[in-house]
């Protein structure tokens, strides 16, 4: 009798945590959602100007927070030791990263073009480096902790390429059109008289 009124006790204890867990995950998702700033007129504007409703706007500075936070972490994180240092001056992540939050924020439209980036090489690449620096702070460390902290290293680089490959693959359409807009300057100034000859025959 005892054993069951134990196991009873264990059984409501475990059902009150999971609840408790339940309503702080809630009332923190709640609270991230309540700390986006407000909107500026002259913002809000910009989002509606490209057609987008107030239920898109808003998605889209949740998802825009979310990687800003993300990017934050990465830059302390990239900080913090020399290696992840090394691995951003060769791929110079942190100005990429960057570069694309600008140029989503620039035309949020687009925003179905960066879900690689946004979702999984941005969050990857944030938690790798996290998880590298905990291994590495470990005061003992034996033969398999510097092969995994040299796997860690070669996987945060391979992250940092892709991210790079990301930007290029979203500006590229714009990097296309800039090209046409060159060529046809040019065809256009070769068929344009030239303004000194004119100015002679007049």
């Amino acid at each position: 009798m005892d054993t069951l009124l134990k196991l009873l006790v264990a059984f409501l204890v475990i059902l009150l945590l999971l609840k408790l867990l339940k309503k702080t995950t809630h009332f923190r998702s709640k609270k991230h959602s309540q700390q986006l700033p407000k909107i500026s007129e002259n913002k809000s504007q910009h989002y509606h100007d490209f057609g987008m409703t107030d239920q898109e706007i808003n998605f889209f500075r949740e998802t825009m927070s979310t990687a800003k936070d993300q990017i934050e972490e990465l830059t302390t994180y990239t900080h913090e030791l020399s290696k992840l240092q090394a691995i951003n001056l060769r791929h110079d992540t942190l100005n990429v990263a960057r570069a694309m939050f600008k140029a989503l924020v620039a035309e949020p439209t687009r925003l179905h073009l960066a879900d690689q980036f946004l979702y999984t090489d941005l969050p990857s690449l944030v938690e790798l480096s996290e998880k590298y620096i905990q291994v590495n702070q470990h005061e003992i460390k034996n033969r398999e902790t510097y092969a995994k902290l040299e796997e860690s290293a070669q996987a945060i680089d391979t992250l940092s390429k892709k991210i790079v490959t990301d930007y290029e693959h979203f500006v590229a359409e714009d990097l296309e059109d800039l090209e046409i807009e060159i060529a046809y300057a040019k065809q256009h100034t070769k068929k344009e008289p030239d303004f000194k000859e004119e100015i002679k025959h007049d």
